[in-house]
């Protein structure tokens, strides 16, 4: 590893789950699985965003969501 990096500082940490994206469970199974992944469990999808292209969490919902 190069000077200054430390392995303990590369751990993939969850984003604020408050910028999760809603979905019903029709629209993640609709979502191509070249762009939805899972993770320890919790569901991502990758989105646009101000910095480039990011893994986002989604929280499933009961309800179909209006685009």
């Amino acid at each position: 590893m190069k000077a200054g990096i430390q392995k303990e500082n590369m751990e993939l940490k969850p984003t604020n789950p408050t910028n999760a994206v809603c979905m019903s469970p029709t629209e993640w199974a609709k979502t191509h699985s070249d762009f939805k992944t899972r993770i320890d469990g919790q569901r991502f999808v990758l989105r646009m965003t101000s910095a480039g292209t990011a893994l986002v969490p989604v929280q499933i919902t009961k309800k179909e969501s209006k685009k």
